[in-house]
């Protein structure tokens, strides 16, 4: 679970408040001091590290609020990037997206890091080359490719001393036209179904990252929503 405790603003406000926002995989909570917005609404806040926004369809009850006096959000997503956040509660030209199905990695049984050793017997790993999987070609085309996980490394990881080095089958979606984050749901939503007839059982869409048109930085969106197929 991810708690992000810091300050908070309205978009397009001044004024901040203090909140907090939860993620656990795909449950999301927000709370904040000094705001009680009974429709639709944004706010912009931060991981310490990186810009992020809150879509919210007003208060609602939450679980772990942890602030005295503070409010609850029913949260709808949640956004991240460097790229700067487009103003209101939808995200347009997406241009592609990718996420991870954590069962998919037993189920595919292929072998995508391996390790060995110098001539000066030094321990190196690397990242295989594997080719896609296409599953689909046509608009929109569909792929399962392997990469790396999230960029952002662990807390818990000294990179002084230690590195994690993966390579993850990712589904890759990517459209001829672009898209909004509604589309991106819906078709997470078909391919969750499909690899769950497949699998048998998928968890949850890990690490969804998008692609914006005329953005060179990607764009990380959590949605509050359980996707599990059992």
């Amino acid at each position: 679970m991810e708690r992000h405790q810091g300050s908070w603003k309205v978009e397009g406000e001044e004024e901040y408040n203090i909140g907090e926002l939860v993620i656990d995989n795909d449950y999301i909570e927000f709370f904040v001091r000094g705001k009680s917005i009974p429709w639709a609404c944004t706010f912009i806040g931060s991981n310490g590290e990186h810009p992020i926004k809150v879509y919210a369809k007003g208060p609602g009850e939450t679980k772990h609020r942890s602030l005295n006096m503070s409010i609850g959000y029913r949260v709808v997503k949640v956004a991240m990037t460097n790229a700067g956040f487009q103003e209101g509660f939808e995200i347009n030209n997406i241009s592609a997206f990718s996420f991870e199905i954590p069962e998919l990695v037993d189920w595919l049984k292929i072998n995508s890091v391996s390790i060995g050793f110098t001539e000066a017997n030094e321990l190196f790993a690397i990242e295989e080359k594997i080719e896609p999987i296409i599953i689909k070609n046509e608009n929109p085309h569909i792929e399962i490719s392997f990469g790396p996980a999230s960029p952002f490394m662990p807390p818990e990881i000294n990179d002084r001393v230690e590195y994690v080095v993966k390579n993850y089958p990712r589904v890759h979606v990517s459209y001829e036209e672009m898209v909004t984050d509604e589309r991106v749901y819906a078709d997470i939503q078909i391919l969750m179904r499909f690899f769950g007839m497949l699998i048998g059982y998928v968890s949850y869409a890990k690490d969804i990252r998008l692609n914006i048109e005329g953005k060179d930085l990607k764009t990380w969106i959590w949605f509050n929503e359980d996707f599990r197929i059992t």
